[in-house]
């Protein structure tokens, strides 16, 4: 709901190598709906799942622990 938006903290991950966000997309979105945290993982594209799995899992749980 619009009085809980916020209340829970979000990351956003910026994909290097991403080929449908390009670097300033990623960053415009970045701008317009602030994170708490942002992390960058290198050499990722889009589905980062795919291009840098134990890299991408690595970082999530390290988010999960804060």
């Amino acid at each position: 709901t619009r009085e809980r938006y916020g209340s829970v903290q979000r990351s956003y991950i910026i994909t290097t190598d991403d080929n449908v966000l390009s670097p300033h997309l990623q960053a415009t979105i970045i701008e317009h709906n602030p994170p708490n945290h942002v992390y960058t993982l290198p050499k990722s594209d889009h589905s980062a799942f795919f291009s840098q799995p134990t890299a991408l899992a690595e970082l999530l749980i390290s988010i999960a622990k804060k």
